[in-house]
């Protein structure tokens, strides 16, 4: 199918041509525009774009009080973080990249929900609109974790019994400085124990990530568990960050399996931790269509999904 003839408009809200490498520099910005605008999805969120920029080759625009993060290495837009484009200035973006052959089809991922269902009828004189379960935020109530509360509920709160039982000495502690290699080992080893993944394009990847946030934990403002079996024996380890002051977002979990009800336990601490913070909600992100992964994360029974949406320049 051969794209519609489309007219450039001279001035579009983002020049695709003035695109340059994300880093250290534009975290303020970021931050300050995620705050102005704040959303439930787990891209909106400064540690992510910077931890996984070497996978995806991660650009960013700026114009007037938005900027608009571009993956290169997919070639996809994403949706603006600060002011909201009106759809013909969203339209007019996607235009701009297609003109300056950064993508074919004008794709834009991770639109707000919010944002298509107040701009619908405008959007789609420009767009073809869409959406993907695989790549819908799982949202979850931190009381409702918290009090494992509910039929799904119940199950987990018996693997964590299990645990307790199993494991009498098992502590936490919040990751630091002094723990920090400790804990990042932990997670690379897990990794080198699973089968490579083919959706991931393999855990080396996820690596890259890991070590990213290793040499930047403090400065990307996360927070993290370790929970133990016992003094010196690691069962589990997450590192989460705020993505607003009422939501965080767990980046990176990793459990033993060898310590049954590890994986519960973690989660349960988590919720708390994060409850501590002064947040409501959980953020454990997509589950990228891997049946393990979905599996796992609807038994902890998601208060919501975020279904972001996608939009397609339409077609003749």
């Amino acid at each position: 199918m051969i794209l519609a003839e489309l007219k450039i408009p001279e001035k579009t809200a983002f020049d695709a041509n003035a695109l340059k490498d994300i880093s250290a520099s534009d975290k303020a910005q970021i931050c300050a525009l995620i705050a102005k605008n704040p959303c439930d999805s787990c891209e909106r969120n400064f540690a992510n774009l910077f931890m996984w920029r070497k996978m995806y080759k991660t650009q960013i625009v700026k114009s007037g009080g938005s900027v608009l993060p571009y993956n290169s290495a997919n070639r996809v837009i994403m949706f603006p973080i600060g002011e909201e484009p009106s759809p013909k200035e969203l339209f007019e973006t996607a235009s701009a990249f297609i003109s300056a052959k950064k993508s074919d089809d004008g794709f834009i991922y991770d639109i707000p929900p919010s944002y298509v269902e107040k701009n619908f009828s405008e959007l789609s004189k420009y767009f073809e609109i869409g959406e993907d379960e695989n790549e819908f935020d799982y949202i979850y109530d931190l009381n409702h974790l918290i009090n494992l509360n509910g039929t799904l509920l119940r199950k987990k709160h018996n693997l964590i019994r299990q645990f307790d039982k199993l494991y009498p000495n098992a502590t936490f502690r919040e990751l630091n400085a002094q723990n920090a290699n400790a804990a990042f080992d932990f997670m690379l080893e897990i990794n080198r124990q699973k089968e490579i993944s083919i959706t991931y394009g393999g855990l080396k990847n996820e690596d890259d990530a890991l070590m990213c946030a290793r040499e930047n934990f403090e400065f990307l403002n996360l927070r993290g568990i370790l929970l133990f079996a016992e003094e010196g024996v690691l069962a589990g380890v997450s590192i989460f960050s705020e993505i607003n002051p009422q939501i965080y977002t767990v980046h990176f979990e990793k459990c033993n399996p060898a310590f049954k009800g590890a994986p519960q336990k973690l989660a349960w601490l988590e919720a708390n931790e994060i409850k501590k913070l002064g947040a409501s909600r959980m953020n454990r992100e997509q589950d990228l269509g891997i049946e393990n992964l979905r599996h796992a994360k609807r038994s902890l029974d998601p208060l919501f999904l975020y279904k972001r949406k996608f939009a397609r320049v339409k077609t003749a």
